[in-house]
């Protein structure tokens, strides 16, 4: 739903769908239209990236965690940080954790966990952290309850059920995501999201809550803290148009999947947070200096809404534009595998030798309207089908190609 490297994802790991969807990636030039693949990924590669998610599922669906487990996730280094986006209230006290885009406003998959809190408003502090291979992702995300430490934590279980029935036949515990988003928010506030979601709906028939909706709010808070969010924005703060009751909603670590989240437990064995965790960063994190940072040459805070784009977004494009600030010289669209975020464009400034185009650090996964903003002269062409190639002319006019 979400569109790019956000959306519905397929049964694979987001991880592994990154790297099919990159081999997926031709370079054809003017001289050779005999399409070259990229490079691909050795078994070796591949192997280590699936070995990666394994141990990463492991550790997300562990039925315990030692406190200092959990404080890792919000540790302070050089390629993790923990920030605030902002308080949720609790007019009753009852929490749900859901996909607030594919599950909060359907109300079988919207239940209250097993604890119902007295604090009326809660900070939310998510952990950041910088991947090797798919740049700032969310660590794990944490509800203040009160401003004590936690000594320990016990699996948040669905109103009703105590940690008894853990791992009993037929109780569901913890949280589908589909959408690649997790939320936190009080009962009343989901039943206030489902009614506001099925009136957005019957007013507007034919469009998507995110894409015509939410993406803009994500895109706002993008440009606010590009720092530590993806392209397009990855947390918001957003309350109920009629009564101002709030939702924290963030992206869920590497994507969809399922996932549970924790009471933590002061000393005093009273609830003071709580916790989902998704990314074990220890897995995932590098150093600035092993992965340098690219310096677009248009800002994440000047990118404008130039389009009104449906459907998959993404596309490729080399640093000779996004970087170096070229023109878009030559593009084709391919047609995509079904189960990728791809709207199958991709863009050369046309003077990339096969070497720089086959490295995969010159190449980078972008919306489509990002790639308008370098160069509006593509806009004309986007939905021009599958199969269709241009590149300009010597008076540098885009003229139709031969694919």
């Amino acid at each position: 739903m979400r569109g790019l490297d956000k959306g519905e994802q397929n049964d694979t790991t987001e991880g592994v769908c990154i790297m099919a969807f990159y081999d997926s990636f031709r370079k054809k030039t003017k001289k050779d239209k005999v399409a070259i693949p990229i490079e691909k990924n050795s078994a070796s590669q591949v192997q280590d990236v699936k070995t990666t998610f394994t141990e990463n599922l492991k550790f997300i669906h562990k039925d315990t965690y030692a406190p200092g487990e959990i404080q890792k996730l919000f540790a302070i280094t050089e390629n993790q940080t923990c920030i605030s986006i902002g308080e949720v209230n609790f007019p009753t006290g009852e929490i749900v954790v859901a996909d607030p885009l594919s599950y909060l406003y359907r109300p079988e998959y919207s239940h209250p966990l097993n604890h119902a809190i007295v604090t009326k408003s809660c900070p939310v502090y998510l952990s950041v952290c910088q991947t090797s291979a798919m740049g700032p992702r969310i660590v794990a995300a944490k509800l203040n309850i009160t401003a004590k430490d936690a000594v320990r934590y016990e699996i948040a279980m669905p109103k009703g059920k105590t940690i008894e029935q853990y791992n009993e036949p037929g109780v569901l515990v913890g949280f589908g995501v589909d959408a690649g988003m997790g939320c936190f928010c009080d009962k009343i506030t989901a039943d206030e999201y489902s009614a506001f979601i099925l009136e957005w709906h019957k007013k507007n028939p034919d469009m998507n809550h995110y894409d015509d909706y939410f993406a803009a709010l994500f895109a706002e808070s993008y440009h606010a803290q590009p720092n530590v969010q993806r392209e397009g924005g990855d947390f918001i703060i957003w309350s109920i148009p009629e009564t101002g009751n709030r939702i924290a909603m963030f992206a869920s670590g590497l994507g969809d999947g399922f996932y549970k989240s924790l009471w933590g437990f002061d000393k005093d064995n009273q609830i003071c947070e709580l916790v989902i965790p998704f990314i074990n960063p220890e897995l995932f994190t590098t150093t600035l200096s092993e992965r340098p940072k690219k310096q677009f040459h248009i800002a994440g805070s000047d990118v404008k809404e130039l389009l009104n784009w449906k459907g998959a977004s993404g596309c490729f494009a080399t640093d000779r534009i996004v970087v170096d600030g070229c023109k878009v010289g030559y593009m084709y669209r391919e047609k995509p595998d079904e189960d990728r975020p791809d709207s199958g464009w991709r863009f050369f400034s046309g003077d990339e030798s096969d070497e720089y185009a086959n490295n995969p650090d010159n190449v980078g996964v972008y919306h489509v309207n990002t790639i308008a903003n370098y160069d509006q002269d593509i806009i004309p062409f986007l939905n021009s089908p599958y199969g269709s190639a241009f590149g300009r002319d010597k008076n540098g006019a885009f003229q139709k190609e031969v694919l």
